[in-house]
Parts: structure tokens; C-alpha cells; sequence
């Protein structure tokens, strides 16, 4: 079976990814702790994406890929942008840009012909509402690296989607007003809505896209 990599399968939306893609792949889902759902065809490996370290340690581990999935982003900070440190943003676009850039720079001569990177945006790149900064900085970098690489990249078509704020554990960590005025406003995705926008990207030709959804 051909392989694909899930960063982030312990989490909602990334455990929906895995086990749509655990019917026709081999996956490689990534957790960063001790606790990871039990789904078919899912080997778990453990991965630190604030850690350069623990990236190239996974890298070495990897064969080839046929597909890669990046749905780990930082948590949320709801704050004022005056009261946001700079370490805060210096993390946020770690966890959301540098590392997964340099996961996929260093698998890229490992990927299969005509394999596909999907990364997760937001639709923050559509409507940026306020106090929500350093998140969105770092999503609108991810924007520029689908666009820049779906132009360049032959090997591997580079392709993104643009989720509203899920139905997943990950809301948890927002404010209550937030998430009753986003839900009020336009409800919460569901991930398995988003995981077969992923699934689509990943069957279709497209490179340099972003799905909104």
C-alpha cells in the first residue's frame, strides 16, 4: 500500500484525515504525547513540531511518502496584539510554518511521482477578525508556501484548505464569548466535513489551491 503521513492524527480533525486515508494507505499518524485513538491501518510515531530535532529524528525514520497531511497548528491566543510577546509569535510561526516547512523539505526527495502535501490554513486568510494576530500571521505564511510551492514543485503538488473553527477539542482552549459568537455567527465545522475536502485535493490534479471549507 502506498504510505501517507498525518501530523497531528491524535488530534479531531487530524484523526478524521487518518482514518478516511487508513482505507487506501498505509498511515504514519504523528502525536505529541502519550495518548492517540486506536484506527486501522495507523502505525503512531511521536513528533514535536517545536522541536527541529524531533523533525529531523522522524525524517530519518521515513522510506518514502506518497502523501502528506498537516493539520498541527499552535493553540489560539486571543489577545490584544500590543500584550502578545514576541517569543509567543516567534512559537506560533514554529509550530504552524518552520517546522512543518522543514518536515517537508527534508522528506521531499522521498516522495513518490506526483505525490501531495496538503496543509491546513484557516479561513482567518478570508476574514481576519480581531485579536487573533499571531495566529493569522502565521496562516497567511502557510498561504504564501501552498502558493509559492504549487508553482515550483513538480514532484509533489503542494495544496491547502481554509477550515472555519471546528467542532473539536481544540476550541476548548478559546474563550467562551468566542466560541458562542462564532457559533451563533456561523456555526462549527465538522472535521469530517474538512477531511474529505483533503481526500479530494489528494485524488485530483490540483497544485497551489486552497479549499475553503
Amino acid at each position: 500500500m502506498k504510505t501517507a503521513i498525518v501530523l497531528g492524527a491524535s488530534g479531531g480533525l487530524g484523526s478524521a484525515i487518518a482514518s478516511i486515508l487508513a482505507e487506501e494507505y498505509t498511515v504514519i499518524g504523528t502525536h505529541h504525547g502519550k495518548e492517540h485513538p486506536e484506527i486501522r491501518n495507523v502505525t503512531w510515531k511521536a513528533l514535536d513540531l517545536a522541536d527541529a530535532s524531533s523533525v529531523k529524528r522522524f525524517c530519518e525514520g521515513i522510506s518514502s511518502v506518497d502523501v502528506l497531511v498537516d493539520t498541527v497548528a499552535a493553540p489560539l491566543k486571543v489577545q490584544r496584539f500590543h500584550q502578545i510577546p514576541l517569543q509567543a509569535f516567534q512559537e506560533d510561526y514554529a509550530i504552524n510554518v518552520l517546522h512543518p516547512l522543514l518536515l517537508l523539505q527534508t522528506l521531499l526527495p522521498k516522495f513518490t511521482k506526483n505525490g501531495s502535501a496538503i496543509f491546513v490554513l484557516s479561513e482567518m486568510i478570508y476574514e481576519t477578525p480581531a485579536f487573533f494576530s499571531s495566529y493569522a500571521i502565521s496562516k497567511y505564511a502557510l498561504l504564501g508556501l501552498v502558493k509559492s510551492l504549487g508553482a515550483e514543485l513538480k514532484e509533489v503538488r503542494v495544496n491547502g484548505v481554509a477550515p472555519g473553527m471546528m467542532d473539536t477539542k481544540y476550541i476548548k482552549t478559546l474563550p467562551a464569548f468566542v466560541k458562542e459568537q462564532y457559533a451563533k455567527a456561523k456555526g462549527l465545522v465538522k472535521p469530517e466535513k474538512v477531511a474529505q475536502a483533503v481526500k479530494k485535493l489528494i485524488d485530483s490534479e490540483t497544485r497551489g489551491e486552497v479549499v475553503r471549507v
